[in-house]
């Protein structure tokens, strides 16, 4: 693939970096088994414990070539303008449905007896206030998916089992954020034929830079689902004493849909509390244009 331009120059440049940083990875390794064979000679007692360093010595050489690279990386050397060119290359290959569902939990201790609801027929229980929980990245579209993560929560803190809560309605969201292998293999292709094959690079923050953009796509959908939700909570439950809890990308949908409501009304309010945990957020300017979709 022949690339032109200031992206033509960040490649070269982003790939040179990336090689050298591996050419002196190997280096090390190669210098460093050296030195230690010269040092040992042909010691007899000395042989068996020769292999045992060369392995260890190996895993400190694909540590160092991984922190390097991160570092490149962090740095911005490796630009944004190399994630947009792969996700402009993969992004029909890699996008799914978010197929994104709610269900109503009314039983906190366990998920037997949770439904998916209809977010147009749905009966708000009377004397209850709803709390929602969005998941972030790595789950299925599935109930059990969505549900362990809020026993991951609920294991952690103890919240809704405790008789305090007993009034609150819990709602879980579920969406698929799950990077597979297929789209895994997908962009990495696009990596390596962008800027190379870079033996024993770590691709990792590369291909998960990519895929992030289709996950704030799938977050933007599933905001936009749940967005009726949320107005309805408004509209049915007199006193907003629920509250919500989202992690990461589940931050983002919630935030998606949060800005849609505020739109309407800038004194919507549907929780008492947002707990909002490592969390991914919205550029407003960037969901009013669309550029998610």
């Amino acid at each position: 693939m022949k690339i032109g331009g200031s992206l033509g120059k960040w490649s070269n440049e982003a790939k040179g970096a990336v090689r050298d940083a591996g050419q002196m990875a190997d280096q090390f390794y190669k210098n460093t088994i050296g030195d230690i064979t010269d040092s040992l000679g042909n010691i007899s007692q000395c042989l068996a414990s020769l292999d045992k360093i060369r392995i260890r010595v190996m895993e400190r050489t694909i540590e160092y070539h991984t922190a390097a690279l991160r570092v490149l990386i962090r740095s911005n050397y490796v630009e944004q303008e190399i994630i947009e060119t792969v996700w402009h290359m993969v992004k029909n290959d890699i996008r799914r449905s978010p197929e994104p569902a709610i269900y109503h939990l009314p039983n906190p201790k366990s998920s037997v007896g949770a439904k998916k609801i209809d977010i147009e027929s749905h009966v708000f229980p009377k004397n209850k206030y709803p709390s929602i929980l969005v998941h972030g990245m790595g789950y299925n579209a599935s109930l059990d998916d969505a549900y362990s993560f809020y026993r991951d929560f609920e294991d952690h803190v103890d919240v809704f089992s405790d008789s305090r809560y007993a009034d609150h309605d819990i709602y879980l969201v579920s969406y698929d954020t799950e990077l597979t292998d297929e789209s895994d293999s997908i962009i990495r292709a696009a990596i390596e034929l962008l800027l190379g094959m870079i033996p024993g690079g770590d691709l990792e923050p590369l291909v998960l830079g990519v895929f992030w953009r289709e996950l704030e796509r799938r977050a933007s959908l599933t905001g936009d689902y749940i967005f009726p939700f949320l107005k309805r909570i408004k509209q049915e439950v007199p006193t907003a004493l629920g509250f919500a809890v989202t992690h990461s990308l589940g931050c983002f949908t919630l935030a998606s849909a949060s800005q849609k409501l505020l739109s309407e009304n800038r004194n919507n309010k549907i929780f008492s509390k947002w707990l909002c945990m490592a969390a991914a957020l919205p550029a407003m300017p960037l969901l009013k244009q669309g550029v998610f979709r």
